[in-house]
């Protein structure tokens, strides 16, 4: 596969901001690297950047999504459905890490292994160091 440098680099550049958010006393609390995806994410997706407290938040693969167009389930059904998001037409439910894989242009392994994008342990320059190493792949 050929990593896709533009959505990698997408992606990327919201984390970021996200955190200079963080670092400047703003905890939007809206990229947390061990949450697919959570309350922040449904109540920022009309205003990806909420300058408040509020919640759980996302993984670099739900920010990958949701930055496409796709969709959290209704809050009733969130918790059973915490690894699984709504296509952007709404029409199909697909595993999160499967889809942002296929959409980033990376295998499963390169995303979920230890140490991979999708790691829940990573912090930022992880990720910084993993997509640059993709970017040489490309």
């Amino acid at each position: 596969m050929t990593p896709n440098i533009d959505q990698l680099d997408k992606t990327l550049s919201h984390i970021e901001t996200l955190d200079a958010f963080k670092r400047e006393g703003v905890d939007t609390d809206q990229w947390r690297q061990s949450r697919w995806t959570g309350e922040a994410l449904a109540r920022s997706q009309t205003n990806l950047v909420v300058q408040e407290p509020c919640g759980t938040a996302g993984c670099f693969a739900g920010w990958t999504l949701l930055l496409n167009g796709y969709q959290l389930a209704p809050q009733e059904e969130r918790g059973r459905m915490g690894r699984y998001i709504y296509t952007p037409d709404g029409d199909r439910v697909v595993s999160v890490s499967e889809e942002a894989a296929r959409l980033l242009g990376i295998d499963e392994s390169t995303a979920n292994q230890p140490g991979g994008l999708f790691y829940g342990a990573n912090d930022l320059d992880d990720i910084r160091q993993i997509v640059g190493e993709l970017r040489e792949q490309a």
